[in-house]
This record gives C-alpha cells, structure tokens and sequence, in this order.
C-alpha cells in the first residue's frame, strides 16, 4: 500500500488478538520500520497489523496508533477484547482500529479547495437538520448551539470535507442511520433522505442528479450566479398566477408584511399535486421563495414552520440557499455558533491522532449482538460519542438523556444543550487522563497475576 509522496515514518507489527495486552505492557512483538506500509499490502489476512509513527510512539501510548485487519480478525479483536479485557472499555475508543479498505481510503484522501465557498451552506443545513428534528418547540437560535456532530449531515458533510471519495459520503450516510438504529434512536426516513439529497447537491455529488434533475438544474443556475428572481418563475407550479403579482420582480418591491401575505397565499399552492418527485419541487419552491420574502435565515425559516413536518426538505433546501448570501448572515448565528460549526466541519484530520471516542460504529455493532456488559455500559449514557468512520464523529444520545422524553422542552434542557457545546472542546483532555488510568488498571491487574502465578510455583516447590 504505498503512500506516494507521504515521507513520515512508521512502524508496524503483525500480532495475534491475545498479544493486545503485551503490546499495552509494552511487550510483544516489536514493530520494524516500514516507511511504505508494505506489511499492511501483504502482511497474513487472518492477522491484526498494528502501526505507529515514530513521532508519536513514546509520547502517546505504548499501543499503536492504528489497528489494521480485515473484517473477521476485528470481530475476533472486539469480542475478544470486550471478554477479557471489558475493565479496558472498548478498543477502539483507545486506538484506531480499521479494515484495510478503510486505511487505503484514508491515505487517499483529497480534501476540497472550495471548503468555505459553501460553508454557509453547510452551516444552514447542519442547524436545520436539529431544528428539523427537534420539533416545534425548540427555536433556530437553541438549534445552532447544539453540539454540530449530533446531526447526520455534519457526518456527510464532514465526510467530503476530508477529502473522502463521494462513495464513502454515501457510506458514511449508510452508517450514521444504522449506528442510530442501533442505540435505539432512529432517524424519520423522510428527514434521512432530505438530508442526503440537499447535501449531495451542495457538494456537487453525481449521485443527486438522477431523480432529482430538476433540483439540480434550478440549484446549478442559481449556483452560476442566475438571479434567484428569475429562476423562481421556472420553479413554481403556477407562474402566471401570482396573485395580483404582475411580475416576481415586484416582489423586491413590496413591504415585508406583503411579502408574507405573498408566502401564505403562493405556499399551499405548491403541496397541492401530489408524487414523491412534486413534493421534492414544492419543497425547493417553498424554499427558494421564502428566501426571497424575508432576510436571514432567522426570519426565513419562520414562513417554514408550519410546513417542516410535511416537506422537511423545504428546511434543508432553506439552509443550502444560505450560500447566496453574505457568508456572515449564518455565520453570526447565536453569537457566532455558525463560525464554530464551519470551524469544525473544515479541521483537518489526522488518521494517527488518538481516537476521542467512546468506540467506533464496528465495535459497537459487534458488541450489541453479544449482549455485552461494555455495551450496556455505553447506551446507558447521556450522549455517545461513535466513530462512525475514520475521523467521522457522530454524537448520539444515550439511554440517560430524557431529552426527547415527552414533547415539551424544559428550560433545563436547553441549558444542557449549551452545557454540551461547551463539554464538546473539554472532551479530549479527559480522555487522555482516563487512556493513562486504564493504561494504569491493566498494569496492575497484570502483576497481581503474574504475583499469584509466582506464588502457585512456590507452593509447587514446597
């Protein structure tokens, strides 16, 4: 598996699943320089490969930093792992484990020129998506201080941002809906499949072309800097009846209690015709014409409430438009909560950095299906955070959040959803501190076995 013009260093060892505790004991097998990664090409399929960078490999743990296997000998890691090893918590949560297609893909990766052309874009679909899923009760401005890498489309998003191939966007898609099937939090399908129509078009994927052409085509022109004043004729189901509106450019001129009266009149129009792709249309019309209405995000989203529970996509098409304005009008959303979402969907990634995760989406899977002590452990939690794919961090909710337990939002529980924002960025450190104290742990129950071994030879002797 060369890695072209990548000139750092490594180091890998092939080991077998019960050497993981001689490898954190800083025994085992001792790794070799394999600046190329050609153990991992050609290293025993039903074997684990670890690799280290040299930089990294005194300073962050005596394991490696990633763990390489096909898929079998990670389910034998994991099941392994979470039997003798349970005191540890799950494996990956401490170092990365990848399948070797996941690995390749990683090294590969071209991350985007154009990140922050459509950032306000992707800022408006990821608050709206939490708006969207939270209900009527919760406001735009709770919506965008919630922790960003709770939504599916931060995960997508993140995703392309890293420079994955658009496959693995649609992968990463497929594993955020499974992992929240799996923690008994399962996403509406209609907000699912909104979210991965709107967010493919915004990054140009091929994949939102097919039965979408229309969408794609308004949002192209739109995009190639067309007024959205004339492509709002072509988008409606009813230009030539714009109630007593000679012309959509007269809109730009009426006052904004008009423009609303416009909306309410011109909007159930569009929900008449029925069809999966009609409703996609009318959710791209209700979008681009309450953009039109009303300046902001704050104030266009509003025209949009009593619609988002049927056309939610009308919700996410209302975020990505946020690309054709000023980028600070989403950025200074909540006192700057936009910048920090960019912030976070644009960081670079590092593949060797350790996990800040809970486990990743692989090992939570396997450890579900076994009825696992460390898995009860986990879901019983406020918020998971699950690597749902390399350096792709969804957040989801645990059985202890009682968030979603009734339909009306306290005043406490907006307080924890800023309290969550803040926890977000404190997160590594306690990481690192609870890595250190396992390390500790696993020492000490080492030598009280090696003492009680020893002290069976005496008796022996005796």
């Amino acid at each position: 598996m060369p890695l072209g013009k990548n000139s750092e260093e490594f180091w890998t060892a092939t080991f077998r699943r019960e050497q993981l505790l001689e490898l954190l004991e800083g025994r085992g097998p001792r790794p070799t320089k394999d600046g190329q990664l050609s153990a991992v090409g050609s290293g025993p399929q039903d074997k684990l490969i670890g690799i280290w960078k040299v930089a990294r490999t005194e300073s962050v743990s005596p394991l490696p930093q990633v763990i390489v296997g096909d898929d079998k000998s990670l389910d034998d890691l994991f099941a392994w792992s979470g039997s003798y090893l349970r005191e540890l918590g799950p494996i990956s949560g401490l170092v990365r484990t990848l399948s070797f297609d996941q690995l390749s893909n990683a090294l590969a990766r071209e991350p985007p020129s154009r990140l922050w052309d459509v950032a306000a874009g992707a800022v408006g679909i990821v608050v709206a998506e939490v708006w969207c899923r939270s209900g009527p009760n919760i406001g735009l401005e709770e919506a965008a201080v919630v922790v960003p890498n709770s939504t599916l489309a931060y995960a997508m998003l993140r995703s392309w941002a890293l420079g994955f191939r658009r496959e693995i966007v649609q992968e990463t898609f497929d594993r955020y809906v499974k992992s929240a099937t799996i923690l008994g939090r399962p996403m509406s399908a209609d907000i699912a499949q909104s979210v991965l129509l709107v967010v493919s078009t915004l990054i140009g994927s091929t994949e939102s072309r097919g039965e979408n052409s229309d969408t794609t085509k308004w949002w192209e022109a739109l995009r190639a800097g067309v007024s959205a004043y004339d492509v709002l004729p072509e988008v409606l189901h009813h230009p030539r009846d714009l109630f007593a509106v000679r012309d959509v450019e007269q809109v730009r001129e009426m006052t904004a209690e008009e423009r609303v009266k416009f909306f309410d009149l011109l909007a159930p129009t569009q929900l008449d015709e029925g069809g999966k792709s009609q409703q996609r249309h009318a959710a791209f019309a209700l979008a681009l014409t309450a953009f039109l209405c009303r300046p902001g995000f704050l104030q266009q989203v509003t025209l949009l409430r009593k619609y988002a529970e049927k056309v939610p996509e009308a919700v996410f098409w209302l975020g990505a438009l946020q690309v054709l304005s000023p980028m600070t009008d989403t950025m200074l959303l909540q006192s700057g909560a936009g910048w920090r979402i960019a912030r976070e969907l644009c960081r670079k990634g590092d593949l060797f950095a350790a996990p800040t995760t809970e486990a990743s989406i692989a090992e939570i899977e396997k450890l579900s299906g076994v009825a696992s002590k460390s898995y009860q452990n986990l879901v019983e939690r406020p918020r998971i955070e699950i690597e749902i794919y390399p350096m792709i961090v969804s957040s989801f909710r645990g059985g202890r959040d009682s968030g979603t337990a009734t339909g009306h939002r306290t005043k406490e529980y907006y307080e924890n959803l800023s309290a969550e924002n803040r926890m977000y960025s404190e997160k590594i450190g306690i990481l690192e501190t609870q890595l250190e104290e396992a390390i500790q742990l696993v020492r000490s129950m080492r030598r009280s076995k090696d003492r009680k071994h020893e002290e069976r030879r005496r008796g022996r002797r005796k």
